[in-house]
């Protein structure tokens, strides 16, 4: 079934614009489901209800065109199929001046050398009114 798959997906291929094809054809995996059923699985419940509006009849069409007499049946892919890897994210450890935190910051940086303008102006006001309270 899954050759079955395969060529159909190269006849969508070519019938159907690029950008369509990867995010709705491309994902979807098929199985064999029971009495000659051609099941594939989509990958959440939105890709599902798209597919079966806007392709299951096309689909259908591509495998009667194939002589194939298969029943098209879309499905949701079991949950651990759906589940996205998310990478691993190392936060990268912040380089800090010796003798704790703070003393990095560059002493000329205070509210009577800071410029104000039209942009800042605000979080200007409400900073310098926390700061001084």
């Amino acid at each position: 079934m899954e050759g079955t798959w395969e060529t159909i997906k190269g006849i969508l291929k070519n019938q159907l614009p690029p950008s369509s094809f990867q995010l709705w054809i491309d994902p979807l995996q098929a199985e064999t489901g029971p009495q000659c059923e051609l099941v594939f699985a989509c990958p959440n419940p939105f890709a599902l209800r798209w597919v079966q509006t806007h392709y299951l009849r096309l689909i259908q069409r591509v495998l009667e065109a194939g002589g194939l007499e298969l029943t098209v049946r879309p499905a949701l892919a079991a949950a651990k199929e759906r589940r996205l890897a998310l990478p691993q994210v190392q936060q990268p450890a912040l380089p800090l001046a010796p003798g704790g935190p703070g003393n990095g910051l560059n002493r000329a940086f205070t509210f009577e050398q800071f410029v104000v303008g039209s942009p800042n102006c605000l979080a200007y006001h409400a900073s310098h009114t926390l700061f001084y309270v």
